[in-house]
């Protein structure tokens, strides 16, 4: 099957995506990782991130790569620039905002989606994302839309961040979410909203594996539809 998850940032799409493709032996695709990609590409080349024509151009450096295997099981679909890995510089703040930028961007969106849709349309795969299942996978067979309050998810990427070292204030991660669900909200194109058909989950108070957990029911009921 395919299926979809969408929802803002640190909603836990990807620690629940990566859960329910394990249980699955599916792999897990974050289709937002091609637009960090490619934010990564305007910073080192120093593209102004208003600029179409210079970021299509660049949209053709970014590449998805075969699966990579995960500890627990499962794989992960790596994203690459001329096929060389990135690693945790994709997830560097500065490349979080120059994303939630170039994503805003019609013609950005456009030269991405097909790869996206590439990897998603051979099947066996746990895709997420915040228009997989209006925009990137509409047909996918099934799709829920996670979400949690602004506060929920700063605690979330602010103790993520600290973990990894990095010296943040919360209130900045809180001010950072919201101006990125803004953004993310009222892009004209691609906006961030539940597909009519998505299983919304409020993620506030609820674990990773729990959130999987549903997910995983709801994957065996289509199964024997």
């Amino acid at each position: 099957m395919r299926i979809a998850i969408d929802g803002p940032a640190s909603a836990g799409k990807t620690a629940v995506g990566k859960l329910a493709a394990e249980r699955l032996g599916y792999r897990f695709f974050d289709t937002g990782l091609v637009y960090r990609a490619l934010a990564v590409v305007a910073i080192d080349n120093g593209i102004d991130p208003r600029d179409e024509k210079q970021l299509c151009a660049a949209a053709e450096q970014v590449e998805v790569g075969g699966p990579q295997a995960e500890a627990g099981g499962g794989s992960t679909c790596r994203v690459e620039i001329d096929g060389k890995e990135l690693g945790s510089r994709l997830h560097e703040p500065t490349v979080s905002d120059m994303a939630s930028r170039v994503s805003a961007l019609g013609a950005v969106r456009r030269s991405l989606l097909e790869l996206q849709r590439r990897v998603i349309e051979t099947g066996g795969v746990v895709a997420a994302g915040r228009d997989v299942g209006t925009v990137v996978a509409p047909d996918a067979d099934l799709k829920f839309f996670l979400t949690a309050s602004p506060e929920v998810r700063a605690e979330r990427r602010y103790d993520e961040l600290s973990k990894r070292g990095r010296r943040v204030d919360y209130r900045t991660v809180l001010w950072e979410i919201k101006q990125r669900d803004e953004r993310d909200r009222k892009r004209v194109l691609s906006p961030m909203v539940p597909a009519r058909d998505a299983i919304v989950i409020r993620t506030d108070g609820i674990g990773a594996a729990q959130v999987a957990d549903l997910i995983l029911v709801e994957a065996r009921v289509k199964a024997h539809e």
